[in-house]
């Protein structure tokens, strides 16, 4: 007969092989950077009838022409001599050159498109650019966020549509002093309106549904929290309202243009917030003890508070501080799925059964910190990051353990409130039995007494007339 150990350890290496397989399947479907599509080389896009109905979106990925350092236009591009290179969005997330890699100052992205002759309208859409720029097509102006020259700010994630059938180029000149970002860091998409329409559909779709459950989990966690009077609930309903926040700034960036700061501020606490109040109420579930729980709440919070204040100063930091927060973001993302995983072994250890869904939850959060740093060449088409699934698994156990808890007690409420509504009944009906016995009793003694009475009466009249007869 199987031990309960060996099941369990079954169970870990089945969560830990099916995590894997459905983070590698995000990794190889779910990619912008590994789908099958024909690039751009020496940033010249070339593409047939077949091609594009073979493929009719595509994420532009390699092949840029880049003019580091400088904010051109197209006629100045053609008219003068600038330093250029190619490079891959992606590979870098700053203005890199061998003068200045850093994430503030300027830079030109170049593409030409030869397309098919027959005259088609093509969508390109824009992902956040970091943190202002111009889109030129050919020599027009045809998109502008932010004021470039000026270094003012405006992010959106926008689309713009032109007709084939003639070599058109693409310049954009970019511009940032407002964030550790700078440049285009996402790759745009590129391909029939149709397509690109859909794409950005469904992800507005998925992104919206998601806002939509967070927030309604939390509405009905702060609701249960309140009626019921447990804290776990409402830790959990604060939980859902972050990851609401999360989940509702792709929603924000395709319907309007906002700055810099304080939205990626926000967005950035946003993140860490999640990570924290997951380590805080996993200890109030898994109850590792007094000082582990006191350290971890402790570290989250001072990590927090460094990531608002790194968020706060996104314009004044030194290469050395954004290398240092990099290398910091990793040790506490590292160290946050170790103590998860820990404290949910040792709960279960104790023979703790509802922390057994956090345990294995713990279990794929770890095996996504893991094929983060294995595969970090990702961004998702639709839906979160590696790390993000991983928060949303803990997030979910967390939630179904919680859940539980609250319905059973819900349920164990309704059940002693019909069972006080049967004893109500049944003290009323008892009172009333007793009412009606107290009468009862009272009626007899009334009538015992009458005939005591009339007995006496008799009694008395027969002995004064002598008619015993009576």
């Amino acid at each position: 007969m199987v031990s309960s150990a060996v099941k369990k350890y079954a169970a870990l290496c089945m969560v830990c092989l099916c995590s894997s397989l459905f983070f590698l399947g995000l990794y190889q479907f779910n990619n912008k950077y590994s789908q099958n599509t024909i690039q751009a080389a020496n940033g010249i896009l070339a593409l047939s009838e077949e091609e594009l109905q073979k493929s009719p979106v595509r994420f532009l990925v390699s092949g840029w022409a880049f003019y580091p350092d400088a904010l051109l236009t197209p006629e100045e591009i053609q008219d003068e001599s600038h330093y250029m290179r190619y490079l891959s969005i992606g590979e870098q997330t700053n203005f890199s050159s061998p003068a200045n890699p850093s994430p503030y100052g300027c830079g030109t992205y170049q593409m030409t498109f030869f397309l098919p002759e027959r005259k088609e309208v093509y969508a390109l859409e824009i992902p956040e650019v970091f943190s202002a720029y111009n889109l030129y097509l050919d020599y027009d102006l045809i998109l502008q966020m932010g004021e470039p020259a000026q270094g003012t700010p405006l992010v959106q994630n926008r689309m713009v549509t032109f007709y084939g059938g003639k070599p058109v180029t693409l310049t954009i000149a970019v511009s940032n002093y407002d964030h550790f970002y700078g440049g285009i860091v996402y790759p745009p998409a590129f391909g029939t309106m149709l397509a690109v329409n859909t794409t950005r559909g469904i992800r507005f779709a998925f992104c919206l549904f998601g806002c939509t459950v967070t927030f309604v989990c939390a509405l009905l966690s702060f609701y249960f929290s309140r009626r019921m009077k447990q804290k776990n609930t409402f830790l959990f309903g604060l939980i859902c309202l972050a990851m609401c926040g999360l989940s509702s700034y792709p929603v924000l960036h395709m319907l309007a243009a906002v700055p810099v700061f304080p939205w990626y501020t926000i967005e950035l606490f946003c993140i860490y917030l999640v990570t924290w109040l997951i380590v805080v109420l996993q200890n109030r579930i898994c109850r590792p003890g007094f000082l582990p729980a006191a350290i971890s709440n402790g570290v989250g919070a001072a990590f927090l508070v460094y990531a608002f204040v790194y968020g706060m100063m996104a314009s004044h930091l030194s290469i050395g501080a954004i290398r240092f927060f990099s290398a910091s973001v990793f040790c506490y993302k590292a160290a946050s799925a170790l103590y998860l995983l820990i404290i949910a072994v040792l709960a279960i250890h104790r023979g703790e059964k509802r922390s057994r869904p956090i345990f294995y939850a713990a279990a794929a959060a770890t095996c996504a910190f893991i094929w983060d740093r294995l595969l970090p060449v990702y961004e998702p088409v639709i839906g979160g990051w590696f790390l993000e699934w991983g928060s949303f698994f803990i997030a979910a156990a967390i939630g179904y353990s919680l859940w539980r808890d609250v319905i059973e007690g819900y349920g164990n409420s309704l059940i002693f409130q019909e069972e006080r509504k049967q004893v109500i009944r049944q003290l009323s009906m008892q009172t009333e039995y007793s009412r009606q016995v107290s009468e009862a009793a009272a009626e007899n003694r009334r009538l015992i007494h009458d005939i005591k009475h009339h007995l006496r009466t008799i009694d008395r009249m027969a002995s004064e007339r002598g008619q015993t007869e009576i």
